[in-house]
C-alpha cells in the first residue's frame, strides 16, 4: 500500500506530524526514571469506557473496517474496547488476547535491540555498516544511526520492480534477508547518507542483520531473550519465516482490491461507491510470509502485549536512562522547511507534536492490518490500536484515523484529517 512503501509506516496525522525519535550512546542502571525532558502540556482530559467505544465505533463504521480494538492508559486507569468482527460472516467481536501482525511497530523493537548492543559497547551508532555487512552502496559512509534514523539514502527494497514482481503475486514467498536487500543495492542511492529523511525497509533489515552477527543467533531468538521474555510479552514473536499464519487466537486481515507492494492506488469512484454500499467486500490477505518485512515489519503480537510495549518505551529498564533518554529526544525533522512543529524522526521510534506535547509512536501498516502505538510519558499516557483493514476505500490507514480522533478526545486538540503514511511492514 503506497508509495514508498513497505506497508506500515510512519507519519500519522497531518496536523500532528509524526516524528521518528532518536537515540545515542552510552548506558545507565536500568530501573531508573524515565526523560521527563518533554515540556509541559496541558492536562490530559479523564477518558471512559463509553467514550473510548463511541470513538471506535464511529471509525470503524466510517471506514468501513471489519473489526477494531483499542485500549487505552491514563493516570486515571485503563479502558478497552472491541468493535466489529475479527472475521467477516462470524459474530466475533476483537478482544485484547487477538493475535494479528503489527507491522512496522516492530521497527522500534530492532532498534531497541541494536541500542542495547550500543549500551553494551558491542557497537557504536557512528560505526559505518561495511563493518558488518560488506557489500553495502556508500557502506563506508553509512552510520548505524543513519540507519535507525532513515537516513541512509539506501533504496527501499520494497520499491523496487525485482521484490514487487514475486511479491504481488504470492505474498507466502519465503525470502532471507541478504535477498531483500540485494534488491535495493542494485538500485542507485536516493540520497547522500545523512542528507535526508526516506523511508525505507533497507535500513532496518540491514541492522537486523548486524544483530544476529553481533549476537551469534537468530534475531526472532533474540528480540525474545532480549525483549518479549522481560517484559512479559507472552503472546509476542517474530515468527519463522515459513510460518504464514497466525496463532490463535487470531484475526483476518482484509483489504479492499488488489494492489502491488510498491503502489498504494485509491479505489475508484464507483469501487468506493460499491465498497460503502456493501457490493464490494475486502478480500482475505491473512496468509503471508513474516520473511518479507522481517525485522522491519514481521512480529505478531496482541493489544495487551503491546501496552507492555508501550509501557517500557516510557521508562529506562531496557536501556539505562542514557541511552533511553536520547532515544526520546534526539530527532530530526522529517522535513527540513518545517524543523519545530513538523513531524520528526529518530532512532526508530517517531515523535509529533502538537502544542507542548511529545507524543512517542509508531504505526504499523501491511496488507490486512494497521496498528498504532504510542506513549506519551509526561502524562501516563499510552495505548494501542489495531484494525484488521489497513486502507478504508478512500485510502486512509485506519488504524491512525482512530488515533487521531483518540488523541483529539485525550487532549482536547483538534486534529487535521490523517495524512496517507509511507509504508513498510
Amino acid at each position: 500500500m503506497r508509495s514508498r512503501s513497505e506497508i506500515s509506516a510512519t507519519g500519522l496525522v497531518v496536523a500532528l506530524a509524526l516524528v521518528f525519535s532518536g537515540c545515542a550512546a552510552g548506558s545507565e542502571p536500568a530501573g531508573s526514571p524515565p526523560s521527563t525532558n518533554s515540556p509541559p502540556a496541558q492536562e490530559v482530559t479523564p477518558l471512559t469506557q463509553a467514550a473510548l467505544a463511541s470513538i471506535l465505533a464511529t471509525s470503524v463504521e466510517e471506514h468501513l473496517v471489519p473489526g477494531a480494538f483499542a485500549v487505552v492508559t491514563t493516570p486515571e486507569g485503563t479502558v478497552s474496547a472491541g468493535y466489529g468482527t475479527t472475521s467477516l460472516g462470524e459474530d466475533t467481536t476483537p478482544q485484547a488476547s487477538d493475535v494479528f501482525r503489527i507491522g512496522s511497530v516492530t521497527k522500534t523493537m530492532t532498534a531497541a535491540v541494536i541500542l542495547q548492543l550500543v549500551g553494551e559497547q558491542k557497537l557504536a551508532l557512528t560505526d559505518p555498516i561495511e563493518q558488518f555487512v560488506p557489500g553495502v552502496p556508500n557502506g563506508q559512509d553509512i552510520t548505524i544511526a543513519n540507519l535507525l534514523q532513515m537516513r541512509s539514502g539506501l533504496q527501499n527494497y520494497l520499491d523496487t520492480d525485482g521484490f514487487a514482481a514475486v511479491f504481488d503475486h504470492d505474498m507466502t514467498t519465503v525470502w532471507t534477508p541478504q535477498q531483500l536487500v540485494d534488491f535495493s543495492f542494485a538500485y542507485p542511492a536516493v540520497s547522500a547518507p545523512g542528507t535526508a529523511f526516506d523511508y525505507s525497509n533497507t535500513n532496518t533489515t540491514l541492522l537486523g542483520m548486524v544483530a544476529e552477527q553481533l549476537d551469534g543467533k537468530p534475531l526472532p531468538d533474540i528480540m525474545h531473550d532480549r525483549l518479549f521474555e522481560p517484559l512479559g510479552m507472552t503472546d509476542t514473536e517474530l515468527p519463522s519465516a515459513t510460518t504464514t499464519t497466525l496463532p490463535s487466537p487470531s484475526i483476518q486481515g482484509y483489504q479492499y482490491g488488489t494492489f502491488p507492494i510498491n503502489h498504494r492506488p485509491l479505489l475508484t469512484a464507483d469501487q468506493q461507491a460499491a465498497a460503502v454500499a456493501g457490493t464490494l467486500q475486502p478480500d482475505i490477505v491473512t496468509v503471508q510470509s513474516p520473511s518479507w518485512s522481517w525485522a522491519a515489519g514481521g512480529v505478531v503480537s496482541t493489544a495487551d502485549d503491546l501496552m507492555k510495549w508501550a509501557e517500557a518505551l516510557s521508562g529506562s529498564d531496557l536501556l539505562g536512562v542514557t541511552l533511553h533518554t536520547t532515544w526520546l529526544d534526539d530527532v530530526e525533522p522529517m522535513d527540513p522547511s518545517n524543523p519545530e512543529n513538523g513531524p520528526q524522526y529518530g532512532l526508530g521510534i517517531e515523535q509529533t507534536r502538537f502544542g507542548s506535547n511529545r507524543l512517542y509512536l509508531h504505526e504499523g501498516e501491511l496488507p490486512g492490518f494497521n496498528t498504532f502505538v504510542a506513549t506519551d510519558p509526561a502524562h501516563g499516557v499510552r495505548f494501542a490500536i489495531w484494525t484488521n483493514l489497513a486502507l478504508s476505500p478512500d485510502g486512509q490507514a485506519t488504524a491512525k484515523a482512530v488515533a487521531g480522533a483518540l488523541i483529539g478526545e485525550l487532549y482536547r486538540t483538534k486534529l487535521g484529517t490523517p495524512a496517507a503514511s509511507p509504508t513498510g511492514g
